[in-house]
């Protein structure tokens, strides 16, 4: 097999693997791994203006 040809073949197959594995990196969501247990409340201050209440409970 020619040099040319192995290269091709390799970088295929990690140009494969490396949108697979870019594609599970971004795809997973990491924020329900590490959230805080928090509550929103929003309360609209003449029906134009919201005002948002955070509640933590830790």
């Amino acid at each position: 097999m020619s040099w040319h040809v192995q290269l091709a073949v390799n970088l295929a197959i990690f140009g494969s693997l490396i949108i697979v594995l870019s594609h599970h990196m971004y795809s997973m969501p990491i924020y329900i791994y590490i959230r805080r247990h928090t509550q929103y409340r929003v309360i609209y201050k003449n029906n134009l203006i919201p005002i948002i209440f955070v509640q933590s409970n830790i």
